[in-house]
């Protein structure tokens, strides 16, 4: 903007010049295809005055050709929006080509379309054995991450291993809609221990919302892995000295699978300071031959390299399910808040099952603990039909057992003890008191 003033006699007295905020935008409508090439859209802005945009309505696609995977890269100072379609996947017949890479990398990016990196052509199988290279991969870089409920994120694949999903925002990730990283078999002749469950990873600083999403690594052949991490912020340039607590957050209905219909489950891990399953929201990590791993606010009493949570909580309507659905051991179901810490609280109310398998198997184990422990109207089961039964272990610092007002029942503790071992610990070194259980 160009401003010229002139005084009374005509005579130029001021210039006032202000940088335009000039967008750099790169749009597609309609079709963009390289077969087993490389798709760069780049809107990098002149400078940090500029805003520099990609914005895609229609196809983007670099399938596999000839054994060599397409590449796909979205970059802008700015903003990427896709509303359109976005593909790498695999092709099948004479000139097969495996699945490739989707990168997208900008400040705020939103997904309300298809990204897909898949390997789900039914004559585009590895003929080495060798599965690492065929594996599809979505990599998405931001600030801001958000995908809207028709959105899909898809690395699967038919007998083979599914690819890679890794989200990373320096801010915040919110996410409805579907991220896909199953491995399935579409014919009696595939393989089924090679149908395994891919890998997704959403990780921010502040929050991760999950909001009516699905996200399943499932495999026919066994189970995948979901990692879902807020790491908070110690000491924000912004704010110092205050703290930002990493919230994670599914609610309404969102899902959570990393089962396997013919083999052994998967692993779901949640890390943060506040934790919170809501709505309905439900883990599945059943498997046919074990039961999978579900951590939520650390590992088996603090154990391991998960960050601790400060606060857990799962709702009355929510589900975690590790079962054995056919003839193997149940799995393990921990949600844990910090004991070491007098501000922490686990509160579960929801229903949690590590059962074993009705043909075989010994039934698996639950831990709910934290330095304030509630678990009125929890459903708890590790039933062993053909076993022996699991453990559910319970840890606070104090417990209480009373008809109202306590932290159970004695009527719920009753009933969990005819479906599980239960075991009632207290950590006596906190902070010189001496905790216990009381009825």
């Amino acid at each position: 903007t160009f401003e010229l003033k002139f005084d009374g006699g005509g005579v130029l007295s001021r210039v006032i010049v202000t940088a335009a905020a000039i967008n750099t935008l790169v749009e597609n409508k309609n079709a963009i295809k390289a077969p087993g090439g490389l798709i760069v859209l780049s809107a990098q802005a002149a400078s940090r005055l500029q805003s520099g945009v990609v914005n895609n309505s229609g196809t983007i696609e670099a399938a596999g050709m000839v054994r060599r995977a397409g590449r796909i890269l979205l970059e802008a100072s700015s903003s990427i929006f896709n509303s359109g379609s976005v593909r790498a996947d695999a092709t099948g017949g004479l000139n097969a080509g495996p699945a490739g890479s989707v990168t997208l990398a900008a400040p705020d990016v939103q997904n309300s379309g298809t990204l897909s990196a898949t390997n789900l052509a039914a004559s585009s199988f590895p003929e080495s054995g060798s599965l690492a290279a065929e594996n599809g991969r979505i990599s998405i870089q931001a600030d801001t991450f958000t995908q809207t409920s028709t959105g899909l994120l898809d690395v699967s694949a038919v007998a083979m291993k599914a690819g890679n999903i890794d989200i990373v925002a320096a801010q915040s990730i919110a996410v409805s809609g579907r991220i896909f990283a199953n491995g399935v078999v579409t014919d009696p002749t595939h393989i089924v221990a090679n149908a395994l469950g891919g890998t997704i990873v959403l990780q921010a600083t502040r929050r991760v919302d999950l909001t009516a999403a699905v996200l399943d690594a499932s495999g026919a052949g066994g189970g995948g892995r979901i990692h879902l991490q807020a790491d908070g912020d110690p000491n924000p340039l912004d704010t110092p000295n205050q703290p930002i607590h990493g919230v994670v957050l599914l609610s309404t209905n969102t899902v959570l699978r990393v089962n396997s219909a013919r083999g052994q489950a998967g692993r779901v891990e949640v890390e943060g300071d506040d934790i919170s399953l809501e709505s309905g929201a439900w883990m599945d990590a059943t498997g046919a031959t074990q039961g999978g791993t579900v951590l939520v606010g650390g590992d088996w009493q603090g154990s391991g390299t998960m960050r601790h949570a400060s606060t857990v909580s799962m709702s009355a309507d929510s589900v975690i399910d590790a079962s054995a659905t056919d003839n193997g051991h149940g799995g393990k179901v921990v949600l844990w808040s910090d004991v070491r810490n007098a501000a922490s609280q686990t509160q579960v109310h929801g229903r949690i099952d590590a059962n074993a398998g009705p043909r075989s198997g010994n039934g698996g184990e639950i831990e709910t603990s934290g330095h304030a422990l509630h678990v009125n109207g929890i459903g708890i089961s590790t039933q062993a039909p053909a076993g022996a039964t699991g453990t559910w272990l319970l840890d606070p610092t104090d417990f209480t057992i009373a008809p109202t007002g306590g932290d159970i029942t004695g009527a719920a503790l009753s009933a969990a003890i005819d479906s599980s071992r239960v075991v009632i610990q207290s950590d006596s070194s906190l902070n010189g008191n001496i905790p216990g259980t009381h009825i």
